[in-house]
């Protein structure tokens, strides 16, 4: 069977981001549209096949010495539900299995096969690792020809902290044990990476299948911001419509497995999945107090500038003129 998926025109919505940029909430916002299906984090496109991404599952396993704190929770939860219309534990064995069936298949196979499930509505998907290799994402863009592509972003400096925050928790394994300064210069670096590779990589993408949001501005402002997004996926944009979408929480999804789940969802949206406005963090320091190199603060400016941020990072790192992205 060949794997490539011909889809309908009405193609998926992937939104593309760094860790910590509130893409749980957002994409169960998308997906409670009367037209949409919000998946949760599906880490397809990490990967050739689906048996690699489930040895993947494995290896991290062992490294972690932890079972769930996996790459295929969100999978598994998503073939659940669609298949066997429930997450119990009896049906994520069931679906674990019908995975390790279709060790063979592409992420574009598993993705359109997903897709089919829910027509008519259009799925929305939401992988962060996916930014974290230029690889993925470029698996991504050849998923197919009509996918729309939601750069969602993050004021970055509240980003940083969120995932020095993650990482203080004890994730990845390794970085835990790293002091406080390494945590921070290893999120602006990831930050930059993510951002640089996403801008890179989509420069080529047309404007009718590209948007970028910020994500402060959609959680603070949903009423205004939800509309525009609304016709740029080509979905009705009534009141109705978008009061659904303001509910987040009633995804199927928006809520803790019956396994251990470290990979599918945002831990805080799982534990609260309720809209609730973006707030800066209450004791911000200065990426000043970072010790970073000039180059790390400067490509941050960089990308702020291009992001909508500058003034939200200039105050920090001064003018950065002569920036170049590479």
């Amino acid at each position: 069977m060949n794997d490539a998926w011909l889809g309908d025109p009405r193609s998926p919505v992937l939104i593309l981001c760094a860790p910590r940029s509130f893409s749980s909430v957002v994409c169960a916002m998308l997906g409670q549209h009367p037209e949409m299906y919000g998946f949760p984090e599906l880490n397809l496109f990490l990967t050739g096949s689906v048996g690699e991404l489930l040895q993947l599952d494995d290896r991290m396993s062992h490294v972690t010495g932890r079972q769930g704190a996996s790459y295929t929770p969100g999978l598994t939860r998503a073939v659940a539900q669609l298949l066997f219309r429930t997450q119990s534990e009896d049906a994520l064995v069931r679906s674990l299995a019908w995975l390790g069936n279709r060790a063979r298949w592409s992420a574009s196979r598993m993705l359109g096969h997903l897709l089919r499930l829910v027509e008519p509505r259009i799925g929305v998907e939401k992988s962060p690792r996916t930014c974290l290799s230029t690889r993925s994402l470029q698996r991504a863009l050849a998923f197919h020809a009509g996918t729309r592509f939601l750069h969602l972003t993050r004021d970055p400096l509240n980003t940083i902290h969120s995932i020095v925050e993650s990482l203080t928790a004890g994730t990845p394994s390794g970085v835990s044990a790293c002091s406080t300064e390494e945590r921070k210069r290893f999120a602006v670096r990831l930050w930059c990476f993510c951002q640089q590779t996403i801008l890179r990589e989509t420069a080529a993408v047309p404007s009718r299948r590209f948007l970028r949001v910020r994500g402060e501005d959609l959680l603070n402002h949903a009423d205004t911001e939800l509309p525009p997004i609304c016709r740029w996926i080509g979905i009705r944009d009534d009141p109705d419509a978008i009061q659904a979408m303001l509910h987040p929480e009633r995804s199927p999804f928006a809520r803790l497995g019956a396994w251990p789940s470290g990979g599918d969802q945002d831990a805080g949206f799982l534990a609260s999945p309720r809209l609730r406005p973006a707030r800066s963090p209450s004791t911000p320091d200065s990426i000043e107090s970072w010790n970073l190199e000039h180059q790390d603060k400067f490509a941050i400016l960089a990308l702020a500038r291009l992001l909508g941020y500058a003034d939200r990072v200039s105050q920090d790192v001064g003018t950065g003129r002569g920036v170049v992205l590479k």
